[in-house]
């Protein structure tokens, strides 16, 4: 795989793979391009050399090496933030170049981040801008001056956005909300103010971190919809990333502590499950504080942690095995939980992993080699692995051709 070519496989229903409307799937990984028998390659690209790729629930968003966003897949609620002719059927299908304000002029991309139906880029003077819809059982809006869908990129947090927050340093996205971290050193980079951990957009399931289980409409936009500050608990420490699932949200701190909150009902926090089913009110996971976390992936129901040491941990739901491993409760009860961060075993000869990765039922790893392994479930070839569409229980190489020239 050369650098900076990005691969997709899997179902590209909605339109997701970027390949047009006639490809049905992609059983393997495949660069986002046509094949061309004329070509030298073998293929023609349909994407620029890429920094960051990103999947959303019904798009996906890519960032080139030059600093252009590129989106593609469904844009019935504005998420690809481009112009899409209503009788052009291929336009969505393939990835289009974002035209950006002109307020973002001599900004660089550094991020971007996708919800279910919305797109979010991060900029080096740590704006925010976005465009799309924020849902949860229905829309919510998109900003508490827009209640509808925001159908081209418009400031969200930062020094351009209307809510005038402290310079965003990095975001993270889960089904419906985002969750931003202020910069911890100003313009000239001395440190500035202790950062602080907002959040933004759906919290029924207390993703939010600073909303209860009552929240009447009224007060969704102005209480939703705008970037607030989320209240660490006492003694955690000051946050220096954040990460978002589905439905949940965990923050790292200097002291080597995790935070979490948000839906709990498989154990996905790490914190053993209740009856209340989510932890609206952020708290610090025993499990995985002072474990050396470095990275966290997280799935609907479940989440792939990373040590410093480059060890794999998982916890939540079983089903599929996107744990990693399997068990006797799996077998037996598909929607058995595991709160209790364990090790993943990797085939031997695996180097030390680097970075982890997780969808809403599979898992993934990268270890020091570059060699990319997956594990979880493998309907709609989500695994790569061709013709065979059998769950995984544990990591299996994805092997990956090369790309185009």
């Amino acid at each position: 795989m050369a650098d900076g070519d990005a691969y997709v496989w899997g179902d590209n229903t909605c339109q997701v793979l970027g390949l047009t409307t006639k490809a049905q799937s992609r059983k393997r990984p495949f660069p986002v391009a046509l094949l061309n028998k004329e070509h030298p390659s073998g293929y023609t690209r349909l994407l620029p050399k890429c920094q960051i790729v990103v999947a959303g629930g019904l798009h996906s968003v890519a960032v080139s090496v030059e600093g252009d966003i590129y989106t593609w897949g469904t844009h019935d609620e504005g998420q690809l933030g481009r112009n899409v002719p209503k009788d052009d059927d291929e336009a969505p299908a393939v990835p289009g170049k974002v035209t950006l304000p002109a307020e973002c002029k001599g900004a660089e991309v550094i991020n971007a981040e996708a919800t279910d139906s919305a797109t979010f880029a991060l900029f080096d003077d740590g704006s925010v801008f976005g465009c799309g819809v924020f849902k949860d059982d229905g829309e919510l809006g998109f900003s508490p001056d827009n209640p509808g869908r925001q159908h081209g990129m418009a400031p969200v947090a930062g020094p351009r956005a209307p809510s005038h927050t402290a310079p965003i340093e990095s975001m993270a996205a889960g089904n419906g909300h985002v969750v931003l971290l202020t910069s911890r050193f100003g313009r000239d980079g001395k440190a500035a103010s202790k950062p602080k951990v907002l959040t933004l957009g759906a919290g029924a399931q207390g993703q939010l971190g600073r909303v209860g289980t009552r929240i009447g409409p009224r007060a969704h936009s102005r209480t939703l919809l705008a970037p607030a500050a989320v209240r660490m608990p006492r003694g955690a420490g000051q946050p220096v990333a954040v990460f978002a699932g589905g439905f949940h949200t965990f923050v790292l701190t200097d002291l080597d502590k995790v935070v979490a909150f948000g839906l709990n009902n498989f154990g996905q926090l790490g914190l053993p499950p209740d009856d209340s089913m989510a932890v609206f009110i952020p708290k610090i996971v025993p499990s995985l504080s002072g474990k050396g976390i470095t990275e966290l992936a997280c799935g609907e129901h479940h989440t792939v942690a990373l040590t410093r040491s480059g060890h794999v941990l998982t916890f939540g739901r079983y089903a599929y095995g996107r744990l990693g491993r399997r068990t006797e409760e799996e077998m037996v009860d598909g929607d058995a939980a595991d709160p209790t961060p364990t090790r993943v075993a990797f085939p031997a000869g695996a180097a030390s992993v680097c970075s982890v990765a997780a969808g809403s039922t599979t898992s993934g790893a990268i270890d020091e080699r570059g060699v990319l392994y997956m594990w979880g479930c493998g309907e709609g070839h989500m695994l790569g692995r061709g013709d065979d569409e059998d769950d995984v229980f544990a990591p299996e190489e994805v092997p990956v051709k090369e790309g185009t020239s």
